[in-house]
């Protein structure tokens, strides 16, 4: 599937594409998903992409009122954590999981090395680092 995703204009460069594989299992895949949805809540071309019902779209505030409320329920610090968090926190893990970074920036839609800021060190990194320095 192909994504032809309308973010904040940067650079001027617009629109922003990323290719979207299968991924299994079924239920972790976004294509998957995304065609589940559709079918569920069908939409026409110029409908908002995401909809709770055939006449009522999903609002960002909807969105990170959910987020806190399901942060909330698992413990995590509501106040530390928004939906950009969910940003870091994918950059990070597909880093930490062997994703090449230029296919996490590209991914991203960063145009400039500002994608590294975003990544979280491992939990091993500070370790690495100051055994690597004392040799």
């Amino acid at each position: 599937m192909k994504l032809k995703w309308a973010k904040n204009m940067q650079d001027g460069l617009q629109p922003h594409h990323i290719r979207i594989p299968k991924v299994e299992p079924e239920y972790a895949d976004p294509v998957a998903s995304f065609i589940k949805m559709c079918r569920i809540v069908p939409a026409n071309n110029n409908s908002p992409l995401f909809m709770l019902n055939p006449l009522q779209p999903l609002f960002v505030e909807q969105l990170r009122k959910t987020f806190r409320a399901l942060c909330q329920e698992i413990g995590l610090d509501v106040q530390a954590l928004s939906l950009h968090s969910l940003r870091r926190g994918g950059a990070s893990e597909a880093y930490h999981k062997g994703a090449s970074p230029l296919d996490i920036q590209r991914h991203g839609g960063w145009n400039s090395s500002t994608f590294w800021d975003y990544i979280y060190p491992s939990l091993s990194s500070p370790h690495s680092v100051c055994q690597a320095l004392s040799r």
